[in-house]
């Protein structure tokens, strides 16, 4: 702090204005407490975690469409191509099974 700055009072910390050196160096100066601090709250979530129990469920409903539309071909070749995809490569798509 300056000797200008003590008679008027103000500080970098009043006027809003921050060196980005002076951030730097308070989060070094703090490093220590910083870590030991995430490191605690890190191990009590996890703790936490494993002690609640599992109260949770998950379901799933695959349902039909009402109405058919008339994009439904699309959704049959989509599946189609999942299908040559998925196990195949797209390069034997022209060439006779028998050969």
């Amino acid at each position: 702090m300056k000797i200008n700055d003590e008679v008027t009072g103000s500080n970098n910390q009043e006027s809003g204005t921050w060196n980005f050196l002076e951030i730097v160096s308070i989060l070094l100066e703090w490093r220590r407490f910083i870590l030991v601090n995430f490191l605690l709250v890190t191990l009590i979530a996890i703790v936490v975690s494993l002690i609640l129990p599992k109260w949770y469920r998950a379901t799933a409903s695959i349902l039909p469409p009402k109405e058919p539309d008339m994009f439904g071909s699309l959704g049959a070749a989509s599946s189609v191509l999942k299908g040559l995809t998925s196990g195949r490569s797209l390069k034997g798509l022209g060439q006779s099974q028998g050969a």
